[in-house]
């Protein structure tokens, strides 16, 4: 992968922590501690469900608490619709 490809695909040239954003869910269950996925400009996002019961198709308000180059995690606050 070259330089200017790795930089093109980084997760922190898209997200960055604090962003609020309202996403869907895709995939639930994917840890042990029940974190739920979704992608969000095409980056994995990885979202703990805090209080919520997530589930496949629910439409999120969730907020980034961390980047990393290929993936990053956040918190679900509340559900839309």
């Amino acid at each position: 992968m070259s330089h200017e490809t790795a930089l093109k695909d980084d997760a922190r040239e898209k997200l960055s922590a604090g962003q609020v954003l309202t996403t869907v869910i895709i995939e639930t269950g994917v840890d042990e501690v029940g974190k739920a996925l979704t992608k969000h400009r095409n980056i994995k996002t990885f979202v703990r469900p805090g209080s919520l019961e997530l589930e496949w198709g629910d439409t999120v308000c969730i907020k980034i608490v961390d980047v990393g180059p290929r993936h990053a995690e956040a918190l679900a606050i509340t559900k839309v619709g």
